[in-house]
């Protein structure tokens, strides 16, 4: 008998899925009476706008009974109108989010997330996920393909709205609390969401892009940037509770026994970096706010090259300073060859005398692992979608900060985070050594950073007010 057979002689039997025939296994719900597919409205006007008009939507989710609204299921419905009757809206980001730079939940009138430059984290997190996944979520959107240019494997094309049309979207919107599985009792705390319009051309492709048969030539082609949305209402899934369970919930938070909600929200800061040499460049930036549990760091860069232009935005630009084609040609050409002096650079997160990694991250082949590590992809087969254009305009750095890690190994073990609050460690970011493409006229090096902050907070719901703790 070899040593692994007398290893496996001492497992105990299991029984196969398929020769258990007992229900003991099987959960159901009688206490659930009714599931309805509820529509909540904005207040004020029907029609907004980012130039003119209104630019802020607000919805509020109540009702006067004991519905309960069912956070993941919770989805954006508008119509968006393209106001040139002569060119056609390309809109960048590839997630119709986008169109919002700013989106604000209060729950009971307590601000519960407040995300700052959510045009951009929407974008980051698109291109976090597959391209199959891609290609399957933007029908709901404007990216299911043109059909005047040929999709491929490694990219979305934005698909227009002609000039003088309409179209009718139905989106997620991207945050802690709706990727949360909880049921919300919007009766008594009542769900209000805020968001603001992001100016048109930090979302619209201000033009001229190519859009040829190949999606890589072909005639340019004017872009509009003026549109509106309107028919703007939420739809979500709310739960009915028989009056047994729905009496309990009110005796626990009368006996001063709180509903805990636990999520992951974003904190979004920005940085200007002026007067970078083109070579040997270092910087670096401090987060001014403390976390209890900082789960992780994401940053991503803006050129120096002027942007908008042609299909570049704020919200899709996300470039690196290894470089790439001339802007000017837009950004549907070949990945740029690789540049090994361009890849002598160095990286640590510090906080107090803590260092991440503790000897410093010093390729893009090594960033790219730390984001795949961050994003649970390390072992994934279906791999992200920015793969081939890492190192050109899909460059996002990223640290994982949770102490089990977003590996397989940590099974999901959650609240593990970094907590700065209680020894008031402030939050360094540091580059050395960074050499950038700075060729005339189309310089990649990094006029500005964005540090995206994910962490964990809990929100009790009680009797007397909601309570965050973060």
């Amino acid at each position: 008998m070899t040593a692994l057979d007398s290893i496996v002689a001492t497992l105990e039997d299991d029984l196969l899925p398929g020769l258990n025939f007992s229900l003991s296994s099987q959960r159901a719900a009688s206490y659930v009476k009714h599931r309805s597919f509820s529509s909540f409205y904005p207040s004020g006007s029907n029609i907004y706008n980012s130039s003119t008009g209104q630019r802020v939507i607000r919805i509020l989710c109540s009702d006067g009974g004991k519905s309960m609204l069912d956070l993941s299921s919770v989805r954006l419905s508008f119509e968006i109108k393209n106001n040139d009757g002569t060119n056609a809206l390309y809109l960048s980001g590839g997630h119709m989010a986008c169109l919002f730079q700013r989106l604000t939940l209060r729950i009971a009138g307590t601000q519960c997330e407040d995300i700052l430059f959510y045009n951009r984290l929407c974008a980051m997190l698109n291109q976090f996920r597959s391209v199959n996944s891609q290609y399957s979520a933007h029908i709901s959107g404007v990216g299911s393909g043109a059909s005047q240019v040929v999709l491929t494997t490694d990219r979305l094309i934005p698909e227009p709205i002609v000039a003088n049309g309409t179209r009718r979207v139905v989106i997620d919107l991207p945050c802690g609390l709706f990727h949360s599985h909880y049921l919300l009792p919007i009766g008594r705390f009542p769900l209000e969401i805020t968001l603001e319009l992001a100016s048109a051309d930090a979302v619209a492709m201000t033009g001229p892009i190519k859009a040829g048969a190949s999606g890589d030539g072909g005639a340019d082609v004017n872009c509009s940037t003026t549109y509106e949305i309107s028919n703007v209402r939420l739809l979500a899934d709310t739960i009915s509770l028989d009056g047994a369970l729905s009496d309990n919930i009110d005796e626990a938070l009368l006996q001063g026994k709180p509903l805990s909600i636990a999520y992951s929200p974003w904190s979004n800061q920005h940085f200007t970096l002026a007067g970078l040499p083109d070579t040997n460049a270092a910087w670096n930036v401090l987060i001014n706010r403390s976390f209890s549990r900082l789960q992780s760091v994401f940053m991503n860069f803006l050129p120096s090259f002027t942007v908008p232009q042609r299909e570049w935005t704020q919200t899709n630009t996300f470039t690196c300073w290894h470089g790439g084609a001339d802007p000017a040609l837009g950004q549907q050409v070949a990945p740029p060859p690789y540049n090994y002096a361009r890849d002598q650079w160095r990286f640590q997160l510090q906080a107090g005398p803590h260092l991440w990694p503790s000897t410093p991250m010093s390729s893009f082949a090594e960033s790219y692992y730390q984001l795949q590590k961050t994003v649970g992809q390390l072992l994934s087969e279906t791999g992200l979608a920015i793969g081939p254009h890492y190192r050109s305009r899909s460059f996002h750095m990223a640290i994982d900060l949770e102490k089990t890690a977003s590996t397989a190994s940590s099974a999901g073990v959650t609240m593990s985070g970094l907590n700065t609050k209680a020894s008031n460690d402030q939050i360094r970011l540091d580059w050395q050594g960074v050499t950038s493409d700075a060729t005339a006229n189309k310089s990649y090096k990094p006029s500005a950073v964005f540090v995206l902050c994910n962490y964990a907070c809990v929100v009790e719901l009680r009797a007397e007010g909601v309570i965050f703790a973060d």
